[in-house]
């Protein structure tokens, strides 16, 4: 279950910590690049989640940042 910048927009201090605390097992950040952001904008300051905020909430949670890239488990 993601975590999205909504809830990072809706509490930017605490809102991806809370998120990953009540189940959220993914953080979606956000590599647009600057430039083309403003084709993205789906509402209005919309948190920007770089992947060293990602990284820095993960650890605060006392999680493990897999190397994998999360791929559906395959059943014969």
């Amino acid at each position: 279950m993601p975590v999205t910048t909504a809830i990072a927009t809706a509490d930017p201090e605490n809102g991806l910590l809370m998120g990953l605390n009540a189940g959220a097992n993914v953080i979606m950040p956000d590599f647009t690049p600057v430039n083309y952001r403003k084709n993205y904008k789906i509402y209005n300051n919309k948190t920007h989640i770089t992947l060293e905020r990602a990284k820095e909430i993960i650890q605060k949670a006392n999680r493990i940042i897999s190397s994998h890239k999360g791929d559906t488990l395959k059943r014969p």
